[in-house]
């Protein structure tokens, strides 16, 4: 799939982000985890939210509402299975990075 998303720099306030349409949806079982990362072809359009002044815990609860919780996660580490250095720019082993956009959801 290769989709191109819009630009979104750090601090706008009114950010627009675009779809990222998935073949099936990701299911999570009531009580479950899932980890998602969003890979592009380039370092710099790895979509990362920091945190200001601090940074995030690996687990953190970044987001939340009564039905869904999302957490901090750590990036890949790039062992050199990766062709480019993507992860090599932005890796590290204590700061979690946390998910930036919307996410739309559904119950069953």
């Amino acid at each position: 799939l290769w989709i191109c998303l819009p630009t979104v720099s750090y601090g706008e306030p009114d950010a627009y982000y675009g779809a990222v349409p998935l073949s099936s949806p990701i299911r999570i079982e009531a009580g479950g985890t899932k980890g998602v990362c969003v890979f592009t072809d380039s370092w710099r359009g790895v979509v990362l939210r920091a945190k200001l002044g601090s940074r995030f815990e690996a687990g953190e609860t970044t987001d939340e509402d009564e039905h869904i919780r999302l957490g901090a996660g750590l990036l890949p580490v790039n062992d050199g299975g990766f062709e480019d250095g993507m992860f090599k720019e932005v890796y590290s082993e204590q700061c979690g990075d946390a998910f930036v956009g919307a996410i739309e959801y559904e119950l069953e």
